[in-house]
């Protein structure tokens, strides 16, 4: 369907650019549709944040789902000057 047609478009484009390394899609929680579209596609169920997002009128839980589609960019021939290390570990 759209749906699928659209996730295959988005993970082409995300493998597609060396700079993509996970690609991080919200659902809203309980929609079953959405679910199972990211299961088919290899997603991890990574949390739920509690009535963060509004919709319909009333606060909605959210489902955050992450796919890795990095590479190796810790290659001579790539320069990672620019890669930041969020992580707080000073490597």
């Amino acid at each position: 369907g759209v749906a699928t047609a659209l996730m295959e478009a988005i993970l082409e484009e995300a493998k597609a650019d060396e700079r993509t390394h996970t690609v991080v899609s919200v659902i809203t929680n309980g929609n079953a549709a959405s679910e199972k579209l990211h299961k088919k596609f290899g997603f991890e169920y990574c949390g739920c944040i509690k009535e963060v997002g509004m919709k319909f009128g009333e606060y909605r839980d959210i489902d955050n789902y992450c796919l890795g589609v990095y590479r190796n960019l810790a290659t001579p021939q790539n320069d990672t000057a620019d890669i930041k290390d969020f992580s707080g570990s000073n490597k």
